[in-house]
């Protein structure tokens, strides 16, 4: 099976990354010791965002200079991974995410893409309690799908997008794993809370996978979709750092995190 988590606005410089003594990623740092681990992958998305990741990974194609294609081009079709690994492997291919089913267009999209079935919101238990920003939290999301991931036809292709991790960085304090950071940024200071959160929730989400028997059989890639931390905000993530700000730094930030993690 091959399993592809996409890790919302997940940045690499929180790779081995310390605040106030704290690792912002201590799940992730000791998984890619035992993972091919790619460190100079560039965010290239445009205004699509995560739709735009999810489209370079499943075509890779391009986005659009402007707009998302999930929205203006869902009618076109497509040679993706999906129809790939229905046609010549017969994977079963499957989409996990905990907002509604047509932001991004994603409901008609996966369809022009291939996917057989699509969790969405609707899928799972949401509550005022276990969601945030833009819906499930991301330690619920994983464990509310082991149930349907046991279900799955197997050899299957299974795509979980996280949300948790999403600007602007919003987190209820019993969901804390670790403080703010001090810097002049707020969105700065936040940031770093909700990757530990993801961070954490990526910890659960393997060690269900263990217990339920789905880890031993299974390629894992995990990757940022898209940078988190804008330009706007960047005085406060150099800052953090200790970094000057300038072209360099620039080009730095626009690195994501490439994991791929193969059993044994």
């Amino acid at each position: 099976n091959v399993v592809f988590i996409m890790l919302e606005s997940t940045q690499n410089f929180v790779i081995n990354e310390k605040v106030n003594g704290e690792e912002v990623t201590p799940f992730l740092n000791q998984f890619i010791q035992e993972s091919f681990y790619f460190n100079q992958i560039y965010d290239q998305t445009a205004q699509g965002k995560t739709s735009d990741a999810e489209f370079m990974m499943d075509t890779s194609l391009y986005p659009l200079a402007s707009g998302s294609v999930f929205v203006r081009r869902p009618e076109n079709t497509y040679y993706s991974l999906p129809h790939i690994l229905k046609d010549k492997k017969c994977y079963y291919s499957a989409v996990f995410h905990g907002n509604v089913r047509t932001f991004w267009n994603r409901d008609v999209m996966y369809e022009s893409l291939g996917y057989h079935r699509f969790f969405s919101e609707k899928d799972y238990t949401v509550t005022e309690e276990n969601s945030v920003n833009y819906g499930l939290k991301d330690i619920p999301f994983f464990t509310q799908s082991i149930k349907y991931l046991k279900d799955l036809p197997e050899p299957y292709y299974a795509k979980f997008l996280t949300l948790t991790n999403h600007f602007p960085f919003l987190l209820d304090e019993e969901d804390l794993f670790m403080d703010e950071a001090n810097t002049g940024e707020d969105v700065v200071n936040r940031y770093v809370t909700t990757v530990r959160y993801l961070d954490e929730a990526i910890k659960t989400f393997f060690a269900k996978l263990k217990e339920e028997g789905l880890y031993e059989d299974t390629i894992f890639v995990l990757a940022g979709d898209h940078y988190g931390i804008s330009e706007k905000y960047q005085g406060g993530l150099n800052e953090l750092l200790g970094e000057e700000m300038g072209i360099l730094s620039q080009v730095k930030y626009r690195q994501i995190p490439l994991i791929i993690h193969v059993p044994g």
